[in-house]
């Protein structure tokens, strides 16, 4: 904008209220230096006349012809990404509001991660536009050229390219940041997650949270492992209604020495008075166990007063018993994500000789796109809670 008198430029990302905040850095950039801007925080000019929009998703740029458009993150997250709805939002301003602002001669920059085929740049890839495109790929750690291929054959990028800074196999995009150990760990915890945040490779969905030979056997627990059992609630005997899961999961040890079990899952159809039994016989009997913190149970989406949640905490009366409200926590499969990159790092065991141990496999194997996920809702309770006690146990 200084160099080049008159440019307009144009800056949009996931939200109005973001974009604006960009818009400010940049205004305090020009302040360091010493040059006046004017105008709103969302459109403003330089004394040379050069001007600066920002448009968060979805708002129109109606009379704002730009120069350079640079798309930062139009979607907030993964759950915003996998929304088909968000998707042909996000597409729609990009086709019908964007695109036409550019003027002749003019540049677009569109920067995000990689959360699936149906993100924006996926749907660049596959639109007629293609060939009018560069794209840059720099994953966190370095790969091979047969990684490097597999991954540009799935996301349809041309085969046969070096990594774009010449770096040798495993070397990490920015040591200052994060080193290789770093990112090893980062992997290690995030699972398929790090592959759409660090590699830029977007993740395909469906039975690729779990695989069964993460999880292995073991035929005793270390003393010291602190426990929580945590439930996901349904609410009928019908035989075609969810189950209600509980399952009982422990930690033992911290950082690089931090490992997690599985004692017990507990499933069933019941109807309310019968299902808040089993919780407190359940309690009852996890009280026994030596480590044992609290009962959480996911506050179920039609307690939308609380009523079920406080019956269930009187009905516990004397054993430690706390609902856990995910409303806002995002879908199923972001809960799920950290625990899927612990067992895929080999860092969760099952006890061995539980009855509950086949249905449990097949039902984590097959999500998200299996018909049940009331275990796999429980377990990543479980997880989510061993991980962030939030305060502490109490």
């Amino acid at each position: 904008m200084l160099r080049e008198p008159g440019l307009r430029v144009g800056v949009g990302t996931y939200n109005q209220r973001y974009a604006n905040k960009i818009s400010r850095w940049t205004r305090r950039l020009l302040d360091r230096l010493g040059i006046e801007a004017t105008g709103a925080v969302d459109s403003w000019n330089l004394p040379n006349g050069s001007s600066y929009i920002a448009r968060g998703a979805g708002v129109g740029l109606a009379g704002e012809p730009v120069d350079l458009w640079i798309c930062d993150d139009p979607f907030k997250n993964r759950e915003q990404a996998d929304s088909a709805t968000v998707q042909e939002k996000v597409w729609e301003w990009h086709m019908d509001d964007v695109t036409p602002r550019i003027q002749k001669g003019g540049a677009y920059i569109l920067i995000h991660t990689r959360w699936n085929a149906g993100d924006l740049i996926g749907r660049v890839l596959k639109s007629e536009d293609k060939d009018a495109w560069r794209f840059v790929r720099l994953p966190a750690i370095a790969e091979t050229q047969e990684q490097r291929d597999r991954v540009h054959e799935r996301l349809g990028l041309p085969l046969g390219e070096a990594d774009p800074l010449n770096r040798e196999p495993g070397a990490p995009l920015c040591p200052a940041a994060f080193d290789a150990e770093a990112l090893a760990d980062k992997e290690r915890v995030q699972g398929v997650g790090f592959q759409s945040l660090y590699q830029q490779d977007e993740v395909p969905r469906g039975g690729s949270f779990f695989q069964r030979d993460w999880f292995l056997d073991v035929d005793a627990v270390p003393a010291g492992t602190e426990w929580v059992r945590y439930w996901d609630l349904a609410a009928s005997r019908d035989d075609s209604a969810c189950f209600t899961s509980g399952v009982l999961m422990g930690r033992h040890g911290t950082g690089e020495n931090v490992r997690y079990f599985i004692g017990d899952v507990i499933r069933g159809r019941w109807a309310p008075a019968e299902r808040n039994e089993t919780i407190l016989q359940t309690a009852r009997g996890d009280s026994t166990r030596a480590g044992f913190k609290r009962t959480w149970f996911e506050k179920p989406v039609f307690d939308k007063n609380g009523q079920a949640s406080r019956a269930i905490v009187a009905k516990l009366s004397g054993y430690p018993a706390s609902p856990d409200n995910v409303g806002g926590a995002g879908s199923k499969e972001l809960r799920a994500e950290p625990m899927a990159g612990a067992a895929k790092a080999g860092l969760i065991k099952l006890l061995a000789g539980g009855s509950w141990r086949a249905a449990y496999l097949t039902e984590l194997e097959g999500f998200p796109r299996g018909q049940w996920k009331d275990q796999v809702d429980s377990s990543t309770g479980a997880f989510n809670r061993l991980t962030k006690p939030q305060g502490g146990w109490a």
